[in-house]
């Protein structure tokens, strides 16, 4: 089975609950990022701020007057329902209470908001988001966009300082969004919550963050470093995959397994430095990152498993710690400018063709050499 099939077979496995975001598949490779651009005031790539005033990021909008809008109240939500906007401006920020009572809901017919702030009350929205530019992440209830309109201008997203966790799918196609900060009220990051945002150029994990699931930045195309805090324990697999111009990941102490396809196909990425508490690096963790010329595996690492350096066909030299007991089938295969390996005394077993396809391999394991013309010798030597 190729490597595409079996990312694509991991993909098809994905865990995919509720609705997801539906925005262009196009990425819009002409956005002005530049602090000259009035259309996206709110840029501002220092991550190192406070976290901001939600009108310090979005264009300021007042409370719209209940004389625009229609509504009742709701038995089952115990609260108010919009059923309806009258008003003729685009921008539309729902008020917290009407009548006392928290606004609960939202169900907006055709109308078309380019700017939409919502309550954190706020539960079930009904919408089209096609012209949506602007808008604030309230809750991870909400289920932001329909697989059926194309969302691709929302830009800027204010998530409110209460969230504690970044919905499923939340933001999955939001291929214009360029800019997005994740409060330190977060602690997860769920299933794709920011997959296929191919033009989102930076993205800070606070350290509140102890959990990244499965796929949740698979295919941001321009980010390009990753820093994962001590706090994340879970990095699930997919995690980053296909983030094309990412050049550095910083995993930190946190994480002790980095999971099956987290890098793959992150062609880019020529500096990774793995967190000391890594254990096990996983099947396809890092296949295919082709820029990759040195690998340099922690001294935690126990377990390298099937493919997980498959196709990293730049790395030139390969030091194995001591604390590796097992690498996998098909591991190396394929690092095809791989030279230079060194294997520990102590490890116990490495799978058949774990450096498949690497012509111009030195391979030193307990005083001896071998190279691709014998390497069958060493999986021996090792394994008997």
């Amino acid at each position: 089975m190729t490597l595409k099939r079996i990312l694509a077979a991991l993909l098809a496995a994905m865990v995919t609950v509720g609705s997801f975001s539906a925005c262009s598949d196009k990425t819009n490779k002409d956005t002005d990022y530049s602090e000259n651009n009035n259309d996206y005031r709110a840029e501002n790539e220092n991550n190192d701020v406070n976290y901001p005033d939600k009108w310090d990021v979005l264009p300021k909008a007042d409370v719209t007057d209940i004389s625009q809008l229609t509504y009742e109240f709701d038995d089952d939500l115990n609260g108010i329902k919009i059923t309806g906007y009258i008003g003729e401006s685009a921008m539309l920020h729902i008020p917290d209470t009407i009548e006392d009572k928290p606004v609960v809901a939202a169900s907006l017919g055709n109308f078309k908001p380019t700017h939409l702030y919502m309550p954190t009350t706020l539960v079930q929205l009904e919408a089209d988001l096609s012209e949506l530019t602007y808008a604030n992440y309230p809750n991870s209830k909400l289920s932001f966009f329909d697989p059926a309109i194309d969302s691709a201008n929302l830009k800027c997203v204010y998530i409110e300082p209460s969230v504690t966790e970044i919905g499923e799918n939340a933001f999955r196609y939001c291929t214009g969004l360029i800019k997005v900060e994740i409060p330190d009220s977060v602690t997860t990051i769920k299933t794709g919550a920011f997959s296929h945002c191919e033009s989102l150029p930076t993205m800070k994990i606070p350290d509140s963050v102890t959990t990244i699931e499965e796929a949740a930045f698979i295919d941001c195309t321009r980010l390009t470093t990753i820093s994962i805090p001590d706090s994340v324990t879970e990095l699930g697999r997919l995690a980053f995959q296909s983030c094309t111009d990412l050049t550095t990941v910083n995993i930190g102490n946190g994480v002790s397994t980095i999971s099956e396809g987290a890098f793959a196909y992150c062609d880019s990425l020529t500096d990774v430095s793995i967190g000391n508490n890594v254990t096990i690096i996983g099947n396809l963790a890092f296949a295919r990152c082709t820029s990759l010329t040195n690998i340099n595996i922690a001294n935690s690492v126990t377990t390298i498993q099937g493919m997980a350096f498959s196709g990293c066909t730049s790395v030139t030299s390969i030091t194995i710690p001591d604390s590796v007991t097992e690498i996998y089938h098909f591991a190396f295969e394929n690092c095809t400018s791989l030279t230079s390996v060194n294997i520990p005394d102590n490890i116990t077993w490495v799978g058949d063709s774990t450096f498949d396809i690497c012509e111009n391999i030195q391979a030193t394991y307990k005083g001896t050499t071998y190279t691709y013309d014998n390497i069958e010798d060493l999986y021996k030597a090792i394994n008997n």
